[in-house]
């Protein structure tokens, strides 16, 4: 009967390790679960979209003022509609809030500046950044810090496991794996192979890889 379905053993064990992953990644003033929502749970794809942000959207609000100073309004908008939508996808909701209230302003407002609430998001802007980037770094020290050869062999046997179930997560695993491997660089070396093989569907060639891994790293 379709009520009396089980969760299936992998899916389980996928969703698991993702509550687990979730509990070390600690961001505050951000909504994690609204987030991850959107983007199916995935919490390595949403610190790579926040390691992006980090980069493309630091200098936002500057480029807002250089659009109002040369009186490119609907330039200016851009900036704010997409500080908007950025922020509101990452979970940051006063800085959602405060961008939607600034494109509204620059939309009704003809040539005034509102430069309290310019101020405002500036500097929240800056605050936000400054917790992604540590939020960033002490999760590179976590990794950094629990993994282990033992760690390396269970992660790849379930990556082993994947595999052979034709799951489709094996490469995603296998991405949060080499985002752990820190100066090993050999063992980077086969994981960036290992996911060539994945992403090429080469499922034979990548058993055989992952198999050679752990045999390496096994005590």
């Amino acid at each position: 009967k379709p009520g009396d379905r089980k969760v299936p053993v992998v899916l389980q064990q996928s969703l698991k390790e993702t509550e687990q992953e979730q509990e070390t990644f600690i961001l505050p003033g951000f909504d994690l679960e609204l987030a991850l929502s959107r983007m199916g749970g995935n919490l390595n794809a949403y610190k790579k979209t926040l390691a992006k942000v980090a980069v493309a959207e630091a200098d936002a609000i500057e480029r807002l003022q250089q659009h109002l100073e040369a009186g490119e309004k609907e330039n200016a908008i851009r900036v704010a509609h997409t500080l908007k939508g950025v922020f509101g996808n990452l979970g940051e909701n006063k800085l959602y809030k405060l961008s939607s209230q600034l494109e509204q302003v620059l939309i009704d407002d003809g040539e005034d500046w509102p430069k309290p609430l310019i101020d405002e998001i500036k500097m929240t802007l800056k605050d936000a950044m400054n917790r992604i980037h540590t939020a960033l770094q002490n999760n590179e020290v976590v990794q950094a810090n629990t993994i282990s050869n033992g760690d390396i062999v269970a992660a790849l046997q379930k990556v082993l496991t994947r595999i052979e179930d034709f799951d489709s997560t094996a490469e995603e695993a296998v991405d949060d794996l080499l985002a752990q491997v820190g100066q090993d660089k050999t063992l980077a070396i086969s994981l960036e192979q290992l996911q060539t093989h994945l992403g090429s569907y080469d499922f034979d060639s990548a058993l055989s890889l992952v198999s050679d891994i752990i045999k390496t790293h096994q005590v």
